[in-house]
């Protein structure tokens, strides 16, 4: 083993990652087929969210050794992280990377049965796809290794990811990684989340505090969870107050009036209907009369035709006689 690539190690170890690969570059320039090394150099992309430069690192590892469950491994965890940031994009890819890493990881169980680690990468690739395939991996690597506090950590997440009520199983994960590693921040970080889905407002900040102090690294996810939490905490609040103010003792809430049935309505309407239309006709309108126009007082007199001449009538008179004549 070269100096450089101790020195890499070391610098990977701190997560000091660009450093590490600028020791591994010099140390691949001497020897380029160095699967440690490749293997290596894929981690420290790994960290660095290069995940495409760390699939093509570690395949390259596994060409210059095929055996290698630690090149496996590395495959494993960065096809399944390149697949995540490619799945909405594209969804050929998507299913090749988790494919690739499905049977990297199943290879390195197959090398390694007694391998914790193995199994653990193995349960990281199952869970999204096959659940109860990832909780058995993840309780065959705790079987290996049960003083594990990683495993540990990694079993109260994917019960918190589990849907149902599942919390208290995460807690007592999380708990049992903090006994085994009492500032374990992966763990820490684990209870901070189990208290903020169940509203424990006050542990959940001093919790997210203690991560901050032990890991600066972590205090910006820190800061954004801390500000949800308190967005939370103003929610729930104002929801408190709203619902007080429905049941306020000095203002009795009246009981809701029963809906009328259907057949009430109908009556209802019926008669409102024949009670308008004989207001209407004893008022002589009609809703769909429109009212006549104003006839504006007469200018002129008016002029009327002569007295008709009545004609003789139907019966006629004797003549009246004749006077005597007063000559003879």
């Amino acid at each position: 083993m070269s100096a450089e690539l101790d020195r890499a190690r070391i610098l990977v170890d701190l997560n000091r990652f660009e450093a590490a690969r600028e020791e591994l570059a010099r140390a691949l320039a001497a020897t380029p087929d160095d699967a440690e090394a490749l293997t290596l150099l894929a981690v420290a992309s790994l960290g660095l969210r290069d995940r495409r430069e760390a699939v093509a690192q570690s395949t390259a590892a596994l060409r210059a050794n095929p055996e290698s469950q630690w090149a496996l491994r590395v495959l494993a965890l960065s096809s399944v992280g390149l697949a995540e940031s490619v799945r909405v994009t594209d969804r050929v890819q998507w299913r090749t990377l988790r494919e690739q890493a499905r049977d990297a990881a199943r290879r390195a169980t197959q090398l390694g049965p007694h391998e914790p680690q193995n199994y653990r990468v193995l349960a990281i690739v199952l869970e999204s796809a096959d659940r109860d395939a990832a909780v058995r991996a993840l309780a065959r690597a705790i079987e290996l290794a049960p003083e594990n506090a990683a495993l540990r950590v990694l079993h109260a997440g994917m019960l918190r990811r589990t849907p149902g009520d599942t919390r208290k199983q995460s807690e007592a994960a999380a708990r049992e990684a903090l006994r085994i590693d009492p500032e374990n921040v992966d763990a820490l970080e684990e209870l901070a989340l189990n208290d903020m889905i169940s509203g424990r407002v006050r542990p959940a900040r001093r919790t997210l505090l203690r991560v901050a102090e032990l890991d600066p690294s972590r205090g910006d996810s820190v800061r954004a969870r801390l500000a949800t939490l308190r967005s939370g905490v103003v929610f729930r609040i104002a929801a408190t107050l709203l619902r007080r103010s429905r049941t306020w003792p000095d203002r009795p809430v009246r009981p809701p009036r029963p809906l009328p049935r259907r057949r009430t309505v109908f009556a209802v309407t019926v008669g409102g209907f024949f009670t308008i239309r004989l207001l209407l006709y004893a008022a002589g309108c009609s809703p769909d009369s429109t009212p006549e126009a104003p006839v504006p007082p007469p200018t002129f007199m008016p002029t009327f035709d002569p007295w008709p001449t009545l004609g003789s009538p139907w019966f006629t008179l004797p003549p009246e006689p004749a006077p005597p004549s007063a000559h003879p």
